[in-house]
């Protein structure tokens, strides 16, 4: 059972993520039949990119066989209007319209700069620059942004964790297809969420994930703006006192503490108390 007070800090907060993107269309909501696949732009606009392929890899061009590739660095420029590929034996292919590289085996990965990724890797050109974009399943794609968001926690608290994979799941299908000219859903930062692939991956939060799979969370069949922070000061705030969006019945203020009383869940945090100093210019 979720600890009801938690879950509601955690999704009605209004909040610290640095979110500029507009308000997507409210549509009604429907059950999906199939989970659904998730697009991140790692690298955007970029002139080169070098990703690690660990396991076995299958690369697509339009009009051209695929081809196999073990593991090894696959290096990524732009040259004459084309992205050009150095695969891992060596060997060099380009293709004006782009590529995909799919994981052949369950324990493939592709590592770009820091990180490592489960699901393909699609290079795309567009205005001459490079962008990677990592395609996913939803449910897979949250093990890299739950324990990010929520931070590494025992599994005694488990109900938080499970808060925080609900709402990262309905902040993620609200904005499907909200970069969609850019040919991605979602960034991996806290423009949108926090997203490290599985970098740091942990267990208590694939629990939770698995526990909730599915849920998302709806007002009147609309899937709600799921906006979360790690702090709140003591008491959450109106979507309308903070950003410059609609108000909405849900995004309301409210004390967070527990319903049998004691301090504030978020109290904890380094960012509970602001200091305000007021000065008159000379």
């Amino acid at each position: 059972m979720f600890r009801w007070p938690v879950l509601r800090l955690l999704l009605f907060l209004a909040l610290l993520m640095a979110l500029s993107c507009a308000r997507p269309p409210a549509t009604r909501w429907r059950p999906l039949q199939s989970e659904p696949q998730v697009r991140i732009g790692l690298l955007v606009r970029q002139s080169e990119a070098q990703l690690v392929l660990q396991g076995d890899h299958q690369l697509h061009a339009s009009g051209q066989e695929p081809i196999q590739m073990r593991s090894g660095v696959l290096h990524v420029a732009i040259a004459d209007s084309t992205i050009q590929l150095r695969l891992p034996d060596g060997s060099q292919v380009r293709s004006a319209s782009g590529f995909e590289v799919h994981p052949l085996v369950r324990e493939a990965r592709f590592q770009l700069e820091e990180h490592s990724y489960r699901g393909s890797a699609r290079l795309v050109l567009e205005d001459g620059k490079l962008t990677v974009i990592n395609v996913l399943p939803l449910e897979m794609y949250l093990r890299g942004v739950v324990p990010w968001e929520i931070g590494w926690r025992q599994e005694a608290e488990h109900s938080a964790v499970e808060a925080q994979a609900i709402a990262a799941r309905t902040y993620a299908c609200k904005r499907l297809g909200q970069y969609e000219e850019d040919g991605y859903d979602l960034l991996p930062n806290v423009q949108d969420q926090v997203y490290r692939g599985t970098t740091r991956e942990d267990s208590t939060a694939n629990r939770a994930i698995a526990r909730t799979r599915g849920i998302v969370l709806n007002a009147d069949a609309i899937l709600i703006e799921a906006y979360y922070s790690s702090t709140c000061g003591g008491h959450t705030s109106r979507i309308e006192e903070v950003w410059d969006k609609p108000a909405e019945t849900y995004l309301v203020g409210g004390l967070d503490r527990p319903a049998e009383g004691g301090g504030a869940f978020c109290s904890a945090s380094k960012h509970f108390r602001w200091t305000c100093l007021l000065y008159t210019s000379p």
